[in-house]
Formats: C-alpha cells, sequence, structure tokens
C-alpha cells in the first residue's frame, strides 16, 4: 500500500501553531483537539511491529471509517474545525497536526510545555485504519483491568495511565458520547491538578467521576501517583508531560527518523544532541557569516590578522618604562634609572636606540614639579626640558611604586598613542 511519504515542513508546523492557538481562543476548543490527538495515537499495538497496521498516531483518525467508532464519538467536530488549518499549510501531515493542536492545547490552558517531535507519516487510505475497540471504555465492568488492558497494549506504565488520567481536568462528557453530561472538575477549561483533588475529596455531586477516574484512588499502585498528583501539581505537571510526548509518538513513521524539533526540546531525542558529537561541516550561512565578522576587523577565515606592528610597539615600550620606574621604588639611586630623555654625562639614558618620537613624547610630564623631590634641570641633547632627579634624592620605600611618574609615563603612552592611531601613523 502507498503513503504519504513527507515529512512536515518545520516552518509551516510553527505557522500551524500560531493559527492553532488563534483557533483555540476563539472557540474554547482545547478539550476536544487533546482528545483528537489522543485517540489518533492511542489506536498503538506494542504487540504488531508492521506500520500502519501497529496503529498509532499516522493520521487515520481523518477517514470517515474510524471517526464513526463508537470511542471517537463526536470528533468529526474536532476534524471540522482544524481542516481549514490542514488546507492552509499542505506541508504539515495530518498525523503531526492532531497531535501539534493537541500539545498546543494543553499548554494553552496553563498546562505543562510538551517536549515534542514532528515529522509523522500519514497512512494514505481508510483501509489502513485500525480496527475498532482499541481505545478506553467509559465504563468498564472491571476499570482497573480494563485500564491495564488498554495502556499496557500501548507499552504505557501504572505512572503514565494516572498521569494521562489528570488530562481530564480539561472538558466534559456528553451524554450523546458517553451517557454522562458533567464535567470531572469546576474550571474545565484550566488544566491544572484539581481533577485529581476533587476525585479524592469527593466534595462537590454536580463532578463527574466515572469507575475509571474512582480506581485510580482504590487499585493500590494507582493510588500512589494519585495521591502524589493531589498534593504536588509540579510533580504531576512533570510527569504529564513525559506521558503525553511518549503517546503522542506511539506507532509514529518520522521522516526524518529522528523526527523534528521546533524549540530546541524533544521527549526522546532532541536535534541539539544530533549535532552535538561528532565532526560537522559548517553550512554555508554560517561560513558567510563568520567570514563577514573578520573581515570587519581586517582579516578573514582564509588567513590569520595581520599584527599591528604599531601596538604591539607602544605596549612594548610602556611595559619596560612601567617596569624600570618600579624599580626606583626599592632603593636604587635614580641615575641609574633615569628617563630616556634625561641627560647625565656619567650615565648614558637606558633606550638610546629609541626613535626620536618615542624620546619626545617620554619626556617628564611637568606635573612631576609637584613632586617632593629635588629636580635638576640640565639642558636636554634633543634641546627639550628635561629633568634628573639628583643623588641627594631619598629612594623611596618599597610599595609606594604608584607615584606621579609612575602614572604620568602611562597616561603619556596612552595620549600619544591614541594621537599617532588617529593620525594613522
Amino acid at each position: 500500500m502507498s503513503t504519504v511519504a513527507a515529512a512536515s515542513d518545520p516552518a509551516q508546523l510553527k505557522s500551524a501553531r500560531e493559527d492553532i492557538k488563534e483557533l483555540l481562543k476563539s472557540n474554547s476548543c482545547h478539550p476536544i483537539l487533546v482528545r483528537l490527538g489522543w485517540h489518533d495515537a492511542g489506536t498503538y499495538n506494542k504487540n504488531i511491529e508492521e506500520w500502519p497496521r501497529r496503529g498509532g498516531a499516522n493520521g487515520s483518525l481523518r477517514f470517515d471509517i474510524e471517526l464513526k467508532h463508537a470511542a471517537n464519538a463526536g470528533l468529526v467536530n474536532a476534524l471540522k474545525l482544524i481542516q481549514p488549518i490542514k488546507d492552509k499549510y499542505s506541508g504539515v501531515t495530518y498525523a503531526d497536526l492532531f497531535q501539534l493542536a493537541s500539545a498546543t492545547a494543553i499548554e494553552e490552558a496553563g498546562g505543562p510545555k510538551i517536549p515534542m517531535k514532528y515529522g509523522r507519516v500519514d497512512v494514505s487510505a481508510p483501509e489502513e485504519c485500525p480496527e475498532e475497540g482499541r481505545l478506553p471504555a467509559a465504563g468498564p465492568p472491571k476499570p482497573v483491568d480494563h485500564l491495564r488492558e488498554v495502556f499496557y497494549r500501548m507499552g504505557l506504565n501504572d505512572k503514565e495511565i494516572v498521569a494521562l488520567s489528570g488530562a481530564h481536568t480539561l472538558g466534559r462528557s456528553r451524554p450523546e458520547r458517553s451517557g454522562w453530561g458533567q464535567s470531572w472538575t469546576a474550571e474545565w477549561l484550566k488544566f491544572d491538578n484539581s481533577y485529581f483533588k476533587d476525585i479524592k475529596q469527593r466534595k462537590d455531586d454536580d463532578l463527574l467521576v466515572l469507575p475509571t477516574d474512582a480506581a485510580l484512588f482504590e487499585d493500590p499502585s494507582f493510588k500512589v501517583y494519585a495521591e502524589k498528583y493531589a498534593e504536588d501539581q509540579e510533580a504531576f505537571f512533570k510527569d504529564y508531560a513525559e506521558a503525553h510526548a511518549k503517546l503522542s509518538n506511539l506507532g509514529a513513521k518520522f521522516d526524518p527518523q529522528e523526527g523534528i524539533v521546533l524549540d530546541g526540546v524533544a521527549g526522546e531525542k532532541s536535534m541539539a544532541a544530533k549535532y552535538s558529537s561528532g565532526k560537522r561541516e559548517l553550512s554555508e550561512v554560517m561560513k558567510k557569516k563568520i567570514r563577514a565578522e573578520y573581515k570587519a576587523i581586517g582579516g578573514s577565515p582564509d588567513k590569520p590578522l595581520q599584527s599591528n606592528y604599531f601596538l604591539n610597539i607602544m605596549i612594548t615600550i610602556a611595559v619596560l618604562a612601567f617596569l624600570a620606574s618600579l624599580l626606583g621604588n626599592y632603593g636604587m639611586p635614580w641615575q641609574s634609572l633615569q628617563h630616556p630623555l634625561m641627560y647625565s654625562p656619567n650615565c648614558p639614558p637606558l633606550f638610546p636606540q629609541l626613535p626620536l618620537a618615542v624620546h619626545v613624547f617620554m619626556e617628564t610630564p611637568s606635573e612631576i614639579t609637584s613632586s617632593p623631590f629635588t629636580i635638576n634641570s640640565p639642558p636636554s641633547p634633543l634641546g627639550a626640558s628635561s629633568a634628573l632627579i639628583s643623588d641627594s634624592t631619598p629612594s623611596l620605600t618599597p610599595g609606594l611604586f604608584l607615584n606621579p611618574f609612575n602614572l604620568d609615563v602611562l597616561i603619556s603612552v596612552l595620549e600619544v598613542y591614541n594621537i599617532l592611531h588617529d593620525k594613522h601613523i
């Protein structure tokens, strides 16, 4: 049998999700959209390997033959609500649209974020629909046994059975569908843990409690989780989100096989995890972005940036000048540490080979005259007004190295660098 082999388009999935949100706002149809997704996936039989005979989330619920199953009473209305969105986004499969609508309805009603993935393949013909009888019944004679029979066949456990039952916090039962006509909770369009609280307390006779609901607090294994969820909504939300995601994937055939993730999170495997290991070639878009960023600062990914030799020289000079001035703080005579512009017939400059421009800008600043030290001013070989601290000047105390000379040298170096850099020298 032929199948529709195209995966859903991620961009169309995101747009469809926004349209579903608008549909929910205008129609308050959260409960029936949740039920639509559940009943498409809930036909899965773990004991059948062949797709699509195994059932599950494959879009088969769109065909009349399956819509007419007794458990699906009323879901034709859900299909009518969502069909315009399907017509608008032909790149989204029915299987994905049903599950997208279900998860979005939970989230928009105040429930947890469901870690969904997409890319489900649709069945293509009514002949591929599952037989009737795979979905849970409303009032079976043995509720506990019935729940386990149906959900164990899907591969779900007791915790997941109880967590998923909590979705009855949304919606109402209708007489023409199940024989009852009440809601399970007072605020039946709000997703919270009130379903468990109301069943436990039984304070409101107007609220619905089906035999399968009551069984959650009667069976010892179920009761552990039902009691927990009645007291701890956060725990309920966590377990529900995981169980809903698992249900939505049952029996599905994904294309691509790992699925499509819209928000960076998936119940079983995120796309981020797929690309986080091993070596992977960068995309052309990313290469262009990196190349543009490199070119903006004068380079490219294909060659290293050129060294800024002028900046390197200036930094070296600044460091040497600063270190030279620091040595004076530890009892060394100032003549042996004289500034490159300081003149002394007995002690040549420390940096005699520096360019003229460097000697000029490193001349001792005039602010040093405010220092308490004795200042002599012999003629400079450059004709500049240089200064020399005499032998009688007392040595500086170790630790007091942040003196005016140190700071002024650094400031002068930086100021001159800025001037020359602005002139592109």
